[in-house]
């Protein structure tokens, strides 16, 4: 998941400050989680699950955004 994550960052084209917003993301929730699997590893109930589990520590908008850097 690191490769692909590496490499979704770098295919992105936008504004330097998304641009670090969706790193922290990446660097922040998704990797803690996921980093050590292949992408084909992780389904989509691993992704709702893990989502659901951030709710009582993140706010819904960095919840809504992680999880979708997680499945795109």
């Amino acid at each position: 998941m690191k490769r692909w994550a590496s490499l979704w960052l770098a295919s992105l084209d936008v504004a330097p400050t998304t641009m670090a917003q969706y790193r922290s993301l990446v660097r922040n929730h998704i990797e803690p989680r996921f980093g050590g699997l292949r992408l084909e590893d992780v389904s989509g109930l691993d992704a709702r699950m893990w989502a659901l589990s951030l709710r009582s520590r993140y706010a819904d908008a960095t919840i809504r955004l992680a999880s979708a850097d997680a499945a795109a």
